[in-house]
């Protein structure tokens, strides 16, 4: 990689999730170039339900969801104003010991004020916002529809130099060359079978199940009616459920 502070080369990266985005931000303070190839549609091509985008690559949009307080400070570190924009679209801010009835085991536990402000909000939006921002980086090249079939490498094996690909619905396979590739595409990443696949010895790998299921139901609150969150926590090793 560049040292800090100098910009040099080309850097890709597989996956326009969270994570794909954010290591984009950092890439793009070291490199002139970062394209994130991103294997969902663009957002103006998604289907929207209640003004907000669904795509196969964000399986958590349909579930309620929690920015905790450090994925708060994270996200304002990366992108300051973060919190606001948050705020600006509607996510309220909630005190996790204060506003919310938690019951864990047995009981209630009692509510006091603490720094442990959560906003609570739909997934999506936390995407919109952080491409919002990414989009803003004049460095930063987003191509959509990318499906990545390889890598790239040099004479020898040594390195990744680049990527194969084909975009939307041409078959015809196209490269991109680069000085450091990175993967985020997450729990599909085909990287192990690609090394393989050029000759490469086997990367171990090491499978974790948190036997963790979701299921969500939205509810229409009438007008005037005053809404109060309620969380009853698993207790181990009895009651596993939340």
């Amino acid at each position: 990689m560049a040292s800090q502070g100098a910009n040099k080369g080309t850097a890709l990266v597989i996956g326009g999730s969270i994570s794909g985005m954010l290591s984009a931000k950092v890439l793009s303070e070291h490199f002139d170039l970062v394209v994130i190839l991103e294997k969902d549609a663009a957002p103006d091509e998604l289907s929207s339900t209640s003004g907000e985008l669904f795509r196969k690559g964000l399986p958590q949009a349909a579930h309620q969801h929690l920015l905790l307080l450090k994925g708060r400070q994270l996200f304002e570190e990366f992108f300051p104003g973060f919190d606001a924009e948050l705020e600006r679209y509607g996510a309220p801010l909630v005190n996790y010991s204060e506003d919310v009835s938690l019951f864990i085991g047995e009981g209630k536990l009692p509510r006091f004020e603490s720094g442990l402000d959560l906003r609570v909000c739909r997934r999506p939006l936390i995407d919109r916002v952080v491409t919002e921002r990414i989009e803003s980086i004049e460095n930063i090249e987003r191509r959509y529809a990318c499906q990545v079939s390889g890598f790239i490498l040099n004479n020898d094996n040594s390195r990744v130099t680049g990527l194969r690909y084909q975009q939307g619905s041409i078959s015809a396979e196209k490269t991109l060359r680069a000085d450091l590739v990175v993967d985020c595409s997450g729990r599909g990443s085909r990287t192990r079978t690609w090394l393989k696949k050029e000759g490469l010895s086997e990367v171990s790998g090491t499978h974790v199940n948190p036997k963790l299921g979701y299921a969500s139901q939205l509810f229409e609150v009438r007008p005037g009616q005053q809404v109060k969150p309620i969380e009853v926590a698993p207790h181990a090793p009895t009651s596993p459920r939340a």
